[in-house]
């Protein structure tokens, strides 16, 4: 795993922030316990950064952390079945993972444009879910659309 250092983690963390915040895990011995948190940490980072920059709000950005809590799960799943933390973490972390791969940020930029077709068909479903308890009518297949 690539070295990281805590202020870099923290500056990312906190934005542009003067002061860097320190992260300190004492209880944590050996460097599996802190790779493995530290993966963690990234993927949460990367997450938010995801939102931020394509802008997700709503459905989307609800889907788009749960993407996160889920590549957490994985890894967390990982490591316990297998007592040992893979030796590349982020493959099983979607935004970290993104942020390392070639040519990641197309995919990701995939991901947001999906996420937001989700936000509108989503609002759109609720329009006419609203519009069908005002007005009283079933909606056809082209309502749907």
């Amino acid at each position: 795993m690539r070295s990281w250092c805590w202020h870099h983690l923290c500056a990312l963390a906190t934005g542009c922030s003067i002061e860097p915040v320190v992260l300190e895990f004492p209880e944590l011995t050996g460097c599996t316990h802190r790779d493995y948190w530290l993966a963690i940490i990234r993927e949460v980072i990367a997450a938010h950064q995801f939102i931020r920059t394509f802008q997700l709000e709503g459905v989307g950005k609800a889907k788009a952390l749960a993407k996160a809590v889920l590549g957490i799960a994985r890894l967390r799943a990982t490591r316990e079945t297998s007592h040992v933390l893979p030796p590349k973490p982020e493959t099983l972390l979607t935004y970290s993972w993104g942020e390392e791969m070639p040519a990641g940020d197309l995919v990701l930029a995939a991901l947001a444009d999906t996420l937001h077709h989700l936000e509108v068909s989503t609002s759109k479903q609720l329009q006419i879910l609203i519009s069908t308890k005002v007005v009283g009518f079933m909606p056809t297949q082209q309502h749907l659309l």
